[in-house]
């Protein structure tokens, strides 16, 4: 995106995502919401507006709710794409915390441009596609699979990997009193992003003080806390029991 969007700072671009941000959640941006999102003070938020006022992207005046041109629209937009894109591949490719791949999210977002964004998507996609192991994707991108074999070979270390996932059960499998190992947890979309924000990643160990009979809750315990999941989650963690 060139012209306006190109000059634009990092702070703000972070003003034009927030304000898009309230708007859809409250309705309306104040500018003490903008402040407190933000974390700055109100007067550097008045500032702010004015400026991208002058620049066309926010319809501002003094004491009343601020909202976006549809130039600032388009460009708040495109910055809160770059910041779920990021965030969601810090979380569910890398597997990191959700407050850390935020955190970074928000750092990164303003320097990646959408010929990034668009292979960082490609990439996601490959992943959920992969049957392999995280660590097998790493290699791969390295040239060569845990195998050992050149990038060419790499078909036989994929069959090997499907053949090798498909032989690790699931959560759903395990009675009460066993424990496993997350292998990896299958699919996408808003069911796997609740099962990795639970705290279900790959390393931690889950064990289970009730199975789930007739396809109700199960009940399973990870890092010192209760947990009910549904079998339909549980069916898409993949566990290594002890």
């Amino acid at each position: 995106m060139m012209g306006v969007s190109a000059e634009l700072s990092a702070q703000s671009e972070d003003y034009l995502e927030a304000i898009l941000q309230l708007v859809a959640q409250k309705g309306i941006a104040r500018a003490r919401d903008i402040a407190k999102r933000l974390s700055v003070h109100k007067s550097t938020v008045t500032g702010a507006l004015r400026h991208l006022a002058d620049k066309g992207l926010v319809n501002y005046t003094p004491y009343e709710a601020s909202t976006l041109t549809p130039q600032g629209r388009k460009i708040a937009g495109e910055v809160l794409r770059r910041h779920k894109t990021i965030s969601a591949f810090l979380r569910q490719v890398l597997l990191l915390q959700e407050d850390v791949a935020e955190g970074n999210a928000c750092r990164m977002e303003h320097a990646v441009d959408q010929a990034v964004i668009s292979r960082l998507v490609q990439f996601m996609e490959f992943v959920q596609a992969c049957p392999g192991s995280p660590e097998g994707w790493a290699q791969y991108l390295e040239g060569k699979c845990e195998h050992g074999n050149k990038r060419k070979d790499c078909r036989q270390c994929l069959v090997l990997s499907h053949a090798a996932a498909s032989a690790v059960p699931t959560l759903d499998t395990l009675g009460a009193g066993q424990r496993g190992a997350v292998v990896k947890v299958h699919g996408t979309g808003a069911i796997r992003r609740r099962i990795v924000e639970m705290g279900v990643v790959r390393g931690t160990v889950i064990g289970v003080l009730k199975a789930a009979p007739d396809g109700g809750p199960m009940e399973v315990r990870l890092k010192g806390y209760n947990l009910a999941l549904r079998k339909e989650e549980a069916a898409r963690i993949q566990v290594k029991p002890d």
